[in-house]
């Protein structure tokens, strides 16, 4: 799966991330406020799944 696709999944499986692709989708780009949302919720599903301590990184 390529890093699109993952994070496109990530976003519609969690909330709030479906307002964010929607934004994306209509305008082309998204704001800061959004931006820093998608964040958030990337990193918490990171964190999730590999833990806080995870010694891997995604290049």
């Amino acid at each position: 799966m390529i890093l699109k696709e993952l994070v496109k999944n990530v976003l519609l499986e969690k909330p709030g991330g479906a307002t964010v692709l929607k934004e994306y989708e209509d305008t082309g780009k998204i704001c800061d406020s959004s931006r820093r949302q998608m964040v958030n919720i990337l990193a918490a599903h990171m964190t999730e799944k590999e833990g806080y301590d995870s010694p891997k990184l995604i290049c």
